[in-house]
């Protein structure tokens, strides 16, 4: 349910939906000039927006895309990086989803945000035992209804393309040494933090950490819970130890 001090406001707006005659449909939606506004402030806007949907016999699969995103240099993300010497952040994305509603199960992804000069994030996620909302259903009704699905994966994938040598440069900068001084001590801190914890998932995140930040390409995060996981359980976790709760979430993460 969308923040109620949000909205949008659409340049033009074409949709089309036909039966395709093989019992299925297909849908075509295509937004221009798209600017979205939190508490009366622009938060971005996006310059074209397409998505596609083709169903039958209650499958139904969708690919959107996003073109020329710019963030407003008032909203957190640009604010947050901002310290870290970057000015103007636009991007694209694009993504898929794959809808069964006989096996009650929606695969989202992969999502694709890429922000130039930054990085590129992806997200895939597997949810099952899903339930339609009931006809008429509000906000609050469809979000109770989710909450009832179980998490059956979770995949995210950083690729750097920039941001890590920013942070590095700039917390460098402040601290009066140089880049490399830098990533050294970060290092050594962060070896030594390693070496002090036992065997285990946050050990081995800690370890594809330090692998990154000595060489930041890729940081892929996983989530593949032993047997499906519904979310109401995933607020529980945090009752948890933090390595009973990986486990328990199947939790990974490897640098590549």
């Amino acid at each position: 349910m969308a923040d109620p001090g949000t909205s949008a406001h659409v340049a033009s707006l074409s949709f089309h939906q036909v039966p395709d005659n093989k019992g299925g449909f297909a849908q075509d939606t295509t937004a221009r000039q798209v600017s979205l506004n939190s508490h009366n402030k622009q938060a971005a806007t996006i310059r074209q927006v397409e998505e596609h949907s083709r169903g039958k016999a209650g499958v139904i699969d969708t690919r959107f895309t996003l073109a020329g995103i710019a963030l407003s240099e008032r909203s957190s993300i640009p604010t947050l990086l901002a310290r870290y010497g970057y000015g103007a952040v636009t991007g694209s994305a694009h993504g898929v989803s794959h809808y069964d509603s006989a096996a009650k199960s929606i695969a989202f992804g992969p999502f694709v945000l890429v922000l130039d000069k930054i990085g590129a994030v992806t997200l895939q996620i597997g949810l099952d035992h899903l339930r339609p909302a009931p006809p008429g259903a509000d906000g609050k009704q469809a979000l109770a209804e989710l909450a009832q699905a179980r998490l059956t994966e979770l995949r995210v994938t950083y690729d750097d393309a920039g941001l890590t040598g920013h942070v590095i440069d700039t917390l460098a900068g402040r601290s009066g040494i140089t880049p490399a001084q830098f990533r050294t001590n970060m290092t050594a801190s962060l070896q030594a933090r390693t070496e002090g914890e036992p065997a285990g998932p946050q050990r081995a995140f800690q370890q594809q950490t330090l692998r990154f930040l000595n060489d930041p390409r890729r940081f892929v995060i996983t989530l593949s819970p032993p047997s499906p996981m519904p979310l109401l359980v995933l607020a529980l976790l945090r009752q948890m130890q933090p390595q009973d709760a990986a486990r328990a979430l199947g939790f990974g993460a490897t640098a590549d």
